[in-house]
C-alpha cells in the first residue's frame, strides 16, 4: 500500500509548471525540432501511445501508416475538435482518452511505441510516470520522449551528436535581432505584438520552470536502455519561442532565424543554461549481462 501511495502521489501534475510555449502552436512544434517528426513516423507502428502535449497531425500520419493509435491528455473540448477531424478510417484506428497520461489505466505490454511530449518535466515524480510507462511497453517497445530543459545539462551520452557552430555572421545576425525583440516582450508595448496567452505562458515560463535534464534523463535511464540523445540548440528553441503567439511578420522573421540555426547544440551552446529541448530515444530492453538484448 505505501509503495502504490507513493505511486499515484508521484503521478500527479504540478498544474503550475507551463508548457513550453511551442506546444500551444503546432508549427513552432516542428520548428524547433524538425527531427522529432522524422523520428515519430519511423518508430510509431504498432500500437501506439501519444500523450503529454501529444502533436495530433501526428497521429493522425501515424494513423494513416496502418498504426492503432491511443492519444492521451486531452480535454474534453480538444477531444470533441480532434475526433471531428477524424476520416472513417481514422476513426477506426485513434482512440481518444480524455484523462492525463499518469491517471489513465492501460494494461501491461499494451503499446509499441509511446511518443511523450514536452510534459514530463510537469509530474511531481518523473520517475513514477517512467515507471508507468515502462511496464505499458511491450518488450523491445520504444519510447520516444521529447523533454524541456533548462540549467545545466550533467553528463551526456559519448554518441551524443553534436551540431555544427555557427558562422561569426550568423551568431551576430541573431544578436542583432534577438535583443530588441526580448524587450519588446515586456512592458507596455508587448500586447501590440504578442497576444496575450502566448504573453502570459512565456512570463510563467520564465518564473516557474525548473526542469533539469540529469533528473528527467536519469528516470529514463533507470527503467529503459537509452539509445539516443539529441540535444537541442537554446537558440533555436529561443527564436521559436519569440515566434509564438506573435502578430504576422515578428512571427514569420523569429521562425525563420530558428530555421536557419542548427537544431542541435554545438561543444559551446551546451554550457549554457538557457531553456532547451532534448529528445531522447529509449527501449524497454531485456538486459543480459549489463547489455540490452534486441528482438528481431
Amino acid at each position: 500500500m505505501v509503495r502504490l501511495r507513493r505511486e499515484l502521489d508521484g503521478i500527479r501534475l504540478d498544474r503550475a509548471v507551463p508548457p513550453p510555449p511551442w506546444a500551444l502552436d503546432p508549427a513552432a512544434s516542428h520548428a524547433v525540432t524538425p527531427s522529432w517528426a522524422t523520428l515519430v513516423a519511423e518508430l510509431a507502428h504498432g500500437r501506439v501511445l501519444f500523450c503529454g502535449r501529444p502533436d495530433l497531425d501526428l497521429a493522425l500520419a501515424a494513423a494513416d501508416a496502418g498504426a492503432k493509435v491511443t492519444v492521451c491528455d486531452l480535454n474534453p473540448g480538444q477531444a470533441r475538435r480532434f475526433v471531428a477531424r477524424l476520416t472513417p478510417a481514422q476513426a477506426g484506428a485513434v482512440q481518444v482518452v480524455t484523462k492525463v497520461y499518469g491517471s489513465a489505466t492501460f494494461t501491461p505490454s499494451a503499446f509499441d511505441t509511446v511518443v511523450l511530449a514536452d510534459h514530463l518535466h510537469a509530474y511531481e515524480a518523473p520517475e513514477w510516470v517512467v515507471h508507468k510507462l515502462q511496464r505499458e511497453l511491450k518488450v523491445d517497445g520504444v519510447c520516444l520522449a521529447r523533454l524541456w530543459v533548462t540549467g545545466p545539462l550533467g553528463e551526456l551520452p559519448e554518441d551524443a551528436p553534436v551540431g555544427a557552430a555557427p558562422a561569426p555572421w550568423q551568431a551576430k545576425a541573431w544578436q542583432t535581432l534577438a535583443r530588441p525583440l526580448r524587450a519588446m516582450t515586456s512592458g507596455p508595448t508587448a500586447p501590440l505584438w504578442w497576444r496575450g496567452p502566448a504573453l502570459e505562458a512565456r512570463d510563467r515560463g520564465v518564473r516557474r520552470l525548473d526542469a533539469s535534464l540529469p533528473v528527467q534523463l536519469q528516470a529514463i535511464a533507470d527503467k529503459l536502455h537509452v539509445e539516443q540523445v539529441r540535444v537541442g540548440s537554446t537558440v533555436r528553441a529561443e527564436a521559436t519561442a519569440l515566434g509564438v503567439g506573435a502578430h504576422g511578420p515578428l512571427s514569420a522573421a523569429s521562425f525563420r532565424a530558428a530555421a536557419a540555426w542548427s537544431e542541435l547544440a554545438d561543444d559551446e551552446d551546451r554550457l549554457r543554461t538557457a531553456g532547451r529541448v532534448v529528445i531522447v530515444q529509449a527501449r524497454r530492453a531485456l538486459m543480459v549481462g549489463g547489455r540490452a538484448l534486441r528482438f528481431g
